[in-house]
């Protein structure tokens, strides 16, 4: 393994990147020895990438996960490795899910988008749908007012069609 950046008291602090044995890398922020901060890490052998927050060497935070081998994407909230609160699942298929997750699960109220616009509402316990209502009217991904805390982050949820 090998680091190129800052350090602080012996430790890699600042910003810096990190290479694995196996071909897989982080570039991004570190805080005393960890990952902390914004970040990217890429995974050699599947081809996925992470961009976005972490903290103690896990993706936390607002980020964006891209499957390399699939294309699919998830973007929106990471706690602990896991999609966890407000999220978009894009399918290469140009499907979507936005809706709230739990421990990487779908979980409570969300909304399936189909290519051709037709939307599912749609709720999840314990991954599990439980419901679901067609919407006649067809909906689109369209990027959504950016809050302070999203800046430098490319956020989407779902908004009608005007």
């Amino acid at each position: 393994d090998s680091y190129c950046g800052s350090f602080k008291r012996g430790l890699s602090h600042g910003t810096g990147t990190y290479t694995w044995q196996n071909g897989d890398t982080y570039t991004g922020e570190f805080r005393d020895g960890r990952i902390a901060g914004k970040g990217k890490c890429a995974w050699a052998e599947t081809g996925n990438s992470y961009e976005g927050a972490w903290k103690d060497d896990q993706q936390s935070g607002w980020g964006e996960y891209s499957w390399g081998q699939s294309g699919n994407r998830y973007v929106g909230m990471w706690r602990m490795d896991k999609r966890h609160g407000h999220g978009t699942m894009i399918w290469v298929s140009g499907n979507h899910y936005s809706g709230k997750w739990k421990e990487d699960k779908r979980d409570g109220p969300g909304w399936h988008i189909c290519p051709d616009g037709r939307k599912f509402k749609i709720i999840f316990e314990k991954a599990n749908p439980k419901a679901e209502s067609l919407s006649s009217k067809p909906y689109t991904l369209k990027p959504m007012i950016l809050q302070p805390w999203m800046i430098n982050h490319r956020p989407y949820s779902v908004l009608p069609n005007t």
